[in-house]
Formats: C-alpha cells, structure tokens, sequence
C-alpha cells in the first residue's frame, strides 16, 4: 500500500502504544522588489562658481512600481530644479511633485512581458552658494546626488568634468575613483616578465567597470531637452551601491605649482648644504631622504605624489652637484700631482746644473740581446 504512487508522507507502526507527533507552521512568503535600479549614471558639469548642472539615467527593471520618488539635492537652502522633461524609454513625460513633499513624481511604464531595462533620464541644476564668485587657491565643496526613495540601486557611476583652473587632490567619501595601478605595482609587473615564477600566475585583482548596458533609445516624439556641454577635467568615481555624497578637496594651479617648487627647492638647498660634509652623510640623506621620497610618490594615490616627486628631483638635483663637485676635485688633485711632479723635476734639474751632477737615477744598462 505504501509503495503506491502519489503518496506524499506515510508511517507504519509495529507495536503499541502507537503514536505521531505532527509540527505544522505556516510559511511566510518576501516581499519582491517593486522596481530595480540595476544601474545609475550620473555625469555633473561643474563651473567655476561650484554651480552644477548634472544628468541623471536610471536604468530601471519594473515589476509594479507606478512612480519614481525622487528628492533632488539642495545647497545652503536653494533647491535644485528641473531643466529637461523626464524621458522614460524614450518618451517624453512632465514629472509632477507632491503637495506635501520635496519630491519630483516620474510616472514609470506598467509591467510588460519581457524583463528587459530601460532608461529613465533627466537634468537638473543646482544653483552656487555664491554666485559669480570662483574657486579659492584651497578648498572644498561637496556634490549630492539624487535621493531614491523605496527603489534599490545595484551599482552607481558618477562621471564629473570640473574646472580646469584647479588642481583636484581628493574625493571624500563612499564613492572611488578608479585607478588602474599605482606607481610601484606598475614596475613590478615589468620586473615580473624577467623574474622566473614557480606554479600558477597570480590572478590580476583589476577589474574594470562596464558602462551603461544598453544606447538611449530615441524619442518617439518630442519633448523638452537639454544637453550638457562636457568640458574640464574628467574624473570618473563608482560604487556597487547608489551614488553617494561627493567631497571635492581642490588647490589652485598656481599655489600647487609654487608649493612643489618651494619642496624640491628645500631638498636642492639641503643638499647643498650637505657639500663640505662627509660621504655617509651625503649618502644617509639620499637614501631617506631622496629614496624615501620616491618610494612614498609610488606607493600613494597619484593624485598624492605630486609633492613627494618634486622632493626626489630636488635630492637627485643635489646627487648631481654633488657627483659634478667631485669630479671637479679629482681632476683639480690630478693636476696639482702633475703640478708637483713638475715642480720637483725643475728643482731637481736645477740643483744638477748647480753642482754639475746629474741626481736623477741612474738607468740600467742594457741587457744583451739573446
């Protein structure tokens, strides 16, 4: 009877007292994602006064979502506002805000059959704290991205092209900028191509980001647009996350420039001063001093070595003053040998004439030939 086809669960029994313990609970189903954001690009134009101008492109797969919820950012109590329609696949739409909210409504298409991505664009700006005003010798300043509510995001990409007057050392917080590898892994991994290598290669831990998956659609009809005019320095910032809070740390070009110069001009004087001194001197400040620097430029972020660089080149300068004033002396001490050597030959040849001997010594006499 048991071995019946369809039966889920049986038991038997073989001698009593019979019993059967049942535990029986009620599964409890998770909730689906309304509505994914597999990927979120983002480019800013930033001008000289901070002000920004950025476009936004979801790339959204919908399960029931009717509507994207999004804050924009504000600066110092001036709120961000809208500059183009909002093209969802292509289609122009005019978003709508709550009553009750700083929110702008984006109506999302209804769920199709196919679970392909498609876009969701628009372009907003935010006003400059200080309008007209331009960018200090040293600073900072901050750049907020849009806010999401209720819609996870799996990856984020913030393209930012910011004013070429400016030198830009670092960019605080959860969002990286890429960078392939820094100065010392690059030689080392020349150094590895002479060096033999026993068992499997190492697999490379760079991994490159992709780009958006997929080309804007076209519009199928009009709309309001507005297209950002790229220009400036690029620096591109990722995360697998939604896009995150951007801190800007800045230096003008001419206080950079006159900061390094001022650095190697520092190590060229200390090595300068190094020249009466001993070899182990000249050889302990070279070491620490020119060495340490180029070890630190090649191991920190490139952004970062500027400084460390300047101060190798003014030790290295240094080493070539020093080599320059050596060879000097050696040739100086050369001549002053021959000088000698001349001198007591005269002397020599004088005294001779004098007493009419010839005191230079005798050459030996010629051996007989074989």
């Amino acid at each position: 009877m048991l071995q019946r086809d369809g039966i889920f669960l049986a038991y038997k029994y073989s001698q009593h007292p019979v019993t059967l313990s049942l535990s029986v609970s009620k599964n409890f189903y998770l909730d689906v994602p309304q509505a994914i954001v597999t990927n979120a690009v983002l480019t800013s134009v930033v001008a000289e006064d901070a002000a920004e101008t950025t476009e936004v492109i979801y790339w959204v797969k919908n399960n029931s979502q009717q509507f994207f919820s999004i804050q924009l950012p504000s600066r110092d109590g001036k709120q961000a506002r809208l500059l183009s329609d909002a093209f969802v696949n292509g289609e122009p739409q005019q978003p709508s805000k709550r009553p009750d909210r700083n929110e702008v409504l984006i109506r999302l298409p209804v769920r199709q059959e196919s679970n392909e991505e498609f876009p969701v664009r628009f372009v907003y700006e935010v006003p400059s704290a200080k309008p007209g005003e331009k960018l200090g010798w040293r600073g900072s300043f901050d750049l907020e991205p849009p806010r999401l509510s209720g819609v996870k995001m799996l990856q984020s990409q913030w393209t930012l092209f910011l004013p070429a007057s400016q030198r830009y050392v670092d960019f605080g917080g959860a969002m990286r900028e890429d960078v392939s590898a820094f100065g010392w892994e690059r030689i080392a991994r020349r150094l590895r191509f002479y060096l033999p290598q026993v068992g499997p290669a190492a697999p490379s831990a760079l991994n490159v980001p992709s780009a958006a998956p997929h080309a804007l659609p076209v519009p199928g009809r009009a709309g309001f647009d507005t297209q950002l005019r790229k220009e400036g320095v690029c620096v591109d910032l990722r995360r697998m996350d939604a896009p995150a809070t951007v801190n800007v740390s800045h230096r003008g070009k001419t206080f950079a420039f006159l900061s390094e110069a001022l650095a190697s001009l520092l190590a060229f004087g200390g090595g300068i001063a190094l020249l009466p001194h001993g070899r182990g001197a000249k050889w302990m400040y070279f070491i620490f001093v020119g060495l340490g620097a180029l070890v630190i430029s090649g191991a920190v972020n490139p952004r970062d070595a500027g400084m460390w660089q300047m101060v190798s080149i003014g030790v290295f300068a240094g080493l070539g003053i020093w080599l320059i004033c050596g060879i000097r002396g050696c040739l100086v001490a050369c001549i002053e040998r021959r000088r000698q050597r001349a001198v007591q030959a005269a002397k020599l040849a004088a005294e001779a004439a004098a007493t009419g001997q010839d005191k230079r010594p005798a050459e030996p006499p010629p051996q007989p030939e074989a």
